[in-house]
């Protein structure tokens, strides 16, 4: 019986795909560039919701604005154990460096959707996997059959 070459189009389509992933991120993915940025705590609430300023560069003036600081940080990044003699807490944040909305923080919680590059990298390295396993599964019976 001949042998059909069935793992090896499974694998050859991981690589595609795989490829495809790199190719749409290299290209980016449409969203404004941002920068991290350092952010004072005025306020936060226990589940993380927070008010924080920032130094605009864009504007030349410090502002403020809700946020969703990280609950999980260090207690000693909070507010009053933070070494600054303000009284506030501290954070990180990204600043949006180009568009309508430069100056503005950026809205992490919008982004947590998987987008086409993130999609295709994942079935390419599943297809990639199985291409593999199975190939060398299949592989094997001809492979002990001829020092057997």
């Amino acid at each position: 019986m001949r042998h059909v070459p069935f793992f090896r189009w499974v694998l050859t389509l991981g690589f595609v795909l795989f490829a495809c992933s790199v190719g749409l991120y290299a290209a980016g993915s449409g969203l404004p560039e941002a920068r991290q940025i350092d952010l004072t705590v005025l306020d936060e609430k226990p589940d993380g919701s927070c008010r924080v300023r920032w130094m605009d560069p864009y504007q030349k003036r410090a502002r403020e604005a809700p946020y969703q600081c990280d609950p999980g940080r260090s207690a000693l990044l909070k507010a009053p154990q933070y070494s600054d003699s303000s009284g506030y807490g501290w954070d990180s944040g990204f600043m949006l460096t180009e568009g309508p909305d430069r100056g503005n923080l950026e809205d992490l919680a919008a982004e947590s959707d998987l987008g086409y590059s993130d999609v295709f990298l994942l079935l390419g390295a599943l297809l990639i996997a199985l291409g593999l396993i199975g190939g060398n599964l299949g592989a094997l019976p001809r492979v002990l059959g001829r020092f057997v």
